[in-house]
């Protein structure tokens, strides 16, 4: 079986190089069973010719833009638009604007662009590469406040700066955006930046792969070194969320809430290899402190920090009381000292469930960080979602359909199934999987599982199960299932 393959550099020809190997090589599903059916015998479908289809992260390409194409063009499929800058301009409320394979870069000697056209709530717009392709994003890229609620999905951005900039690769100002399965590297600089300036909410920053953002070089007049290059700045937001993402070899911190940063969830990522794992602090200005408050730091893989896995810094602000309402709890964290878990208990709460403990990575040096089947951190880290969609139902059939994102990993999936005694399954029979199945490393993959050999006019439990594929089905901590669902067979 192959693995993600990431040597430990940085720059633009890496970065691509990885995502290309990730969309192409890892988007394959194990073949489709085709068996006898009875009640106990279940066949796996998983797409055409057993090949999993990776779908977009919302709808279908509305807008699309190429290298190959004009920005006086009307944006279609067969008149693409050339830059990203006029492809974010034509955008409204449930568009989805797909990037064909290539570079985007702003225009000569500027430091990249803004985007200021989103969607609504119920109705966010999309930038995303389109299915299949690899596009990259060169620069700086900016979603100012007039572009709330808007996804940009499944690209490589190379935040490269021009001019020494230090400004942060992709800089959110906006309510309701989210970055979802990307590829963002930025060499010189901070890769996602959010706030300073202006509050902003509702962030979700989810199964990406966050990398060698900053290079720790003389950034002022006086030659010092300047060491704010991090790869997920939090500062001045509202409920962020920052998910199952791979946050691994960037200058300072992997996550920094810093300052002001309040209600902040920061679950199941892996954050390996940073020179701080996770930074808390706040800062004082004219006067007024501006704490970073009531975060919650669960379910992580904090490993091999230079110096300290959770770092408290409220050096401006003191004295703290208490937690401020930060908890760190469940979390395996490891490295070289033991003693380097965290700089100082000030200003958050570290409990008895987290641990040094070395989480067993079946591949550290190469990018693979699945958990071996006897890691005592199973549970915590990537985990793999589980979308469940439609269903159709005949008299003596069912088949389900679902999406799965694996987060960098390679995933095995299935679906049980078993008898009711009544429509209100008040008692059950025994499950029965379906063979396991297996979507590897890319986003929002449709799969389908189909039962055949049923009773006509019975009642059924249902449930999709998903793991990644080092671990066995029987190890409950490291199973993802749906809710359960129940259908009923027509007569």
């Amino acid at each position: 079986m192959e693995t993600n393959q990431f040597d430990g550099s940085g720059g633009a020809a890496q970065a691509q190089s990885a995502r290309r190997h990730r969309s192409h090589m890892f988007r394959k599903a194990a073949a489709g069973l085709s068996l006898a059916l009875t009640l106990g015998s279940f066949a796996s479908l998983a797409g055409p010719a057993g090949e999993a289809e990776a779908a977009p992260v919302a709808g279908t390409c509305t807008l699309w833009a190429s290298p190959t194409g004009a920005d006086t063009a009307t944006g279609s499929s067969t008149a693409p638009f050339r830059s990203l800058k006029r492809l974010g301009d034509a955008l409204t409320p449930g568009a989805v604007g797909c990037l064909r394979s290539g570079s985007y870069a702003p225009p000569a000697g500027i430091d990249g662009i803004t985007l200021t056209r989103g969607g609504t709530v119920t109705a966010p717009a999309t930038i995303r590469s389109a299915p299949g392709a690899d596009a990259t994003v060169v620069g700086r890229v900016v979603v100012g406040a007039t572009a709330p609620n808007l996804v940009l999905a499944d690209i490589v951005f190379n935040g490269v700066a021009v001019g020494g900039s230090e400004a942060s690769s992709l800089t959110i100002e906006a309510d309701g955006v989210s970055i979802i399965g990307n590829e963002i590297t930025a060499p010189t600089r901070i890769c996602i930046g959010s706030g300073h300036g202006r509050v902003v909410s509702g962030l979700l920053i989810e199964g990406n792969r966050i990398h060698h953002c900053g290079d720790g070089l003389p950034r002022n007049a006086a030659g010092q070194l300047v060491r704010q290059e991090h790869g997920v700045y939090l500062s001045q937001t509202r409920g962020a969320v920052v998910r199952n993402n791979v946050i691994d070899h960037n200058f300072t911190r992997g996550v920094q809430l810093y300052y002001d940063a309040d209600g902040t969830i920061v679950e199941n990522n892996v954050i390996d290899a940073n020179e701080v794992g996770i930074n808390i602090g706040a800062r004082k200005s004219n006067g007024i402190a501006s704490r970073s408050e009531s975060n919650v730091v669960r379910n992580n893989l904090i490993t091999n920090s230079k110096t300290y896995g959770i770092e408290a810094y409220f050096d401006e602000v003191r004295p703290i009381v208490g937690d401020l309402g930060n908890v760190v709890t469940n979390n395996c964290l490891y490295g070289a000292d033991a003693n380097r878990k965290y700089n100082l208990l000030e200003g958050f709460r570290y409990d008895a469930s987290n641990g040094w403990i070395d989480p067993q990575y079946n591949g550290q040096p190469v990018g693979d960080y699945r958990l071996r089947a006897s890691s005592p951190c199973i549970g915590k880290g990537l985990r793999a979602s589980v979308t469940p969609r439609t269903r159709s139902v005949t008299a003596t059939s069912a088949t389900f359909h679902a999406a799965i994102n694996p987060n960098r990993m390679t995933t095995n999936y299935f679906v049980r199934v078993r008898s009711c005694s009544d429509t209100s399954c008040t008692t059950t029979g025994p499950w029965i999987d379906t063979p396991t199945a297996q979507v590897v490393d890319t986003i929002d993959v449709n799969v389908s599982r189909s039962i055949a050999g049923l009773a006509a006019g019975r009642t059924y439990q249902f449930q999709w199960v998903a793991h990644q594929a080092l671990l066995p089905s029987t190890n409950p901590a490291g199973l993802v299932t749906t809710a359960l669902g129940t259908f009923t067979t027509p007569v």
